[in-house]
């Protein structure tokens, strides 16, 4: 049995080892998601064969369309990580709610966010437990 997975962000930190461990998975095939790179050209280096590279930009819905079409989980590892607060807002809040629509509108059964610890500003949060961080995304500099 072939499990069909979308990764967003494939590209990035966390996304392209997630991609990794999915391609190294027996019987997993992914669906790789990035917006770096439009649909016809190789968007992940090193394709090899039994997995697929889709466009997506989280920040334009519409891209989303028929992006989970066929896939049996979606693993969403994409994020805005920066200064703008408008910019992550557009792509980690309402890309997010965009994508787990479309996830819904075509029958996906499971769904998991990875996230990163930059929405609460800068590190270390070592000696940080479940729900005492309060959401500090970086402002730009006065």
């Amino acid at each position: 049995m072939t499990t069909r997975i979308l990764i967003t962000g494939a590209t990035g930190f966390i996304g392209s080892r997630v991609a990794a461990a999915a391609r190294a998975t027996p019987g997993v095939r992914p669906r790789l998601m990035t917006h770096r790179t439009p649909l016809g050209a190789t968007a992940v280096p090193d394709a090899e064969p039994g997995f697929e590279t889709v466009y997506g930009d989280l920040a334009d819905p519409a891209t989303l369309r028929g992006s989970c079409e066929g896939v049996d989980a979606v693993i969403h590892c994409a994020s805005q990580v920066g200064s703008d607060e408008r910019t992550a807002r557009t792509v980690n809040d309402h890309g997010t709610r965009a994508l787990v629509e479309e996830a819904v509108r075509s029958g996906v059964s499971r769904i998991v966010h990875l996230s990163t610890a930059s929405v609460y500003g800068r590190g270390p949060f070592t000696a940080l437990r479940p729900g005492e961080a309060e959401a500090a995304p970086p402002r730009p500099p006065a």
